[in-house]
């Protein structure tokens, strides 16, 4: 986990986290992969199909 008071590498992860989310700068889509195996998901993570859109 990040903390908020070391500056030094929280903003750097924030910045690059925004930049990746943020449609004009990377796009409208954000892609997720999910690899395992007989990995149990949580439950919010089951709704989705392989082609869902958030």
């Amino acid at each position: 986990a990040l903390d908020p008071q070391d500056v030094k590498t929280y903003l750097p992860a924030t910045n690059a986290v925004g930049k990746l989310l943020a449609p004009h700068e990377m796009g409208e889509l954000f892609k997720v992969l999910v690899v395992g195996k007989n990995v149990e998901l949580a439950p919010h993570w089951g709704q989705f199909a392989r082609q869902s859109r958030l």
